[in-house]
């Protein structure tokens, strides 16, 4: 199951900000879900399909078979029914081998990006 536009604004709108313990910046709501990402780079640019572990507004964390590099940049894309997409600009802020062949990796969202943007 991928999560979908509606989804990811439903869960962003209801997260508060109240004060929290620890280093995390802002609530996050635990998630279980696919999503696409298309790394930003100049060549072999590959959609990749990763599970979504949680989601806040200001960042997500995702696990996959892959690493990528901290400082790079990612696009996730929420699926919409109508066939559209929310596209967000992701950066890589970590990226922690949890077993031979899975890494989690945190995010910080950057911003939404544009069908034109997509596009070009």
């Amino acid at each position: 199951m991928q999560l979908t536009a509606e989804q990811f604004n439903g869960i962003i709108s209801s997260l508060r900000s109240d004060a929290l313990a620890g280093r995390r910046g802002a609530p996050r709501v635990g998630l279980r879900l696919q999503v696409t990402v298309i790394p930003c780079a100049e060549q072999d640019v590959v959609e990749q399909t990763v599970w979504l572990r949680d989601l806040s507004i200001s960042g997500m964390g995702f696990v996959h078979s892959q690493p990528f590099a901290e400082g790079s940049y990612l696009v996730a894309r929420f699926h919409q029914d109508a066939g559209e997409s929310i596209a967000v600009l992701v950066e890589v802020t970590r990226c922690k081998q949890v077993a031979a062949t899975s890494y989690e990796i945190g995010t910080r969202i950057d911003r939404m990006v544009t069908r034109d943007e997509l596009r070009g």
